[in-house]
């Protein structure tokens, strides 16, 4: 039986990038929470998390991703695209496509990706 390759249907280049997160669902509600997620890589386009607690999928969040300057974290937002239960753990994968990038904010996140790629 012969199988074809399938074609990459990524946008944008993915690197490792393990991270903190801190996520806020929008909008706001009287259950307001702020969640504690990790990275796992990092796009200009998205980021797939590891969350505790499971994200509905076309939901939306506010994240601020920690930079090596912890003082200086890229805030964005972002639609939960796909989302699935870790094997082995107590934890969610979700898979986030950022949206509403400013210019600024695209060009520190292509910035973080070219670095990772020039360190592989």
């Amino acid at each position: 039986m012969h199988t074809a390759l399938q074609p990459e249907r990524r946008s944008f280049v993915r690197v490792p990038f393990d991270a903190a997160v801190r996520a806020e669902p929008i909008p706001r509600s009287s259950t307001y929470r702020v969640l504690h997620m990790l990275s796992e890589d990092l796009s200009e386009g998205g980021a797939p998390l590891s969350s505790a607690e499971y994200l509905p999928v076309d939901s939306r969040i506010l994240l601020d991703l920690e930079m090596p300057r912890p003082d200086d974290p890229i805030r964005t937002t972002g639609r939960v695209v796909w989302v699935e239960e870790a094997p082995y753990a107590e934890q969610w994968r979700v898979g986030v496509a950022f949206d509403e990038l400013s210019k600024s904010t695209r060009t520190r996140l292509r910035r973080v990706v070219v670095r990772r790629q020039a360190q592989r």
